[in-house]
């Protein structure tokens, strides 16, 4: 017997069902999700919810207004700024880390520091960034915030 409720639910979706929905949705996989997707105008992350299932949110990064794609681009001898948004974030704590040659090392400040929590809103959260050096180098940022199963990870070089 079938009631009004059962008869207006979606069917369950296969395991190969949802592999290819999984494919279209995240294209390269889970293994991708925190890293940005080429010209999409957004990459994925992995997020637990409420429920504890792990749902994809968008995020975005914009190095003085302009959305990064692929890898980050610090130039040498300039000051810029650094905003991260995500809709699914706001009002959740986030900060900025950094991994590969050192910051110091290449004459790389951040207002605020790195490592300092700061609340998302709705715009996003910024750093300002100050390139003192005259050496290049490769390098990481490193997003953590509350909610995300995983930090995001933005591959950058200074030149």
């Amino acid at each position: 017997m079938s009631t009004p409720l059962a008869n207006s639910m979606p069917p369950l979706l296969s395991a190969p069902a949802l592999s290819r929905l999984h494919e279209t949705a995240m294209p390269g996989g889970w293994e991708s999700l925190c890293r940005p997707h080429g010209d999409a105008p957004v990459a994925w992350c992995a997020a637990t919810s409420e429920w504890g299932v792990t749902v994809g949110i968008a995020w975005e990064a914009r190095l003085d207004g302009a959305l990064v794609e692929g890898t980050l681009q610090l130039r040498k001898g300039a000051q810029q700024s650094l905003t991260f948004r995500s809709a699914a974030l706001v009002n959740k704590s986030v900060t900025l880390g950094w991994d590969g040659d050192s910051a110091d090392q290449l004459g790389i400040t951040f207002e605020p520091a790195l490592g300092a929590a700061q609340a998302i809103s709705a715009a996003g959260v910024t750093w300002t960034i100050n390139c003192r050096s005259a050496r290049p180098g490769a390098f990481a940022v490193v997003f953590k915030a509350t909610g995300l199963d995983a930090p995001i990870v933005l591959k950058g070089n200074l030149t």
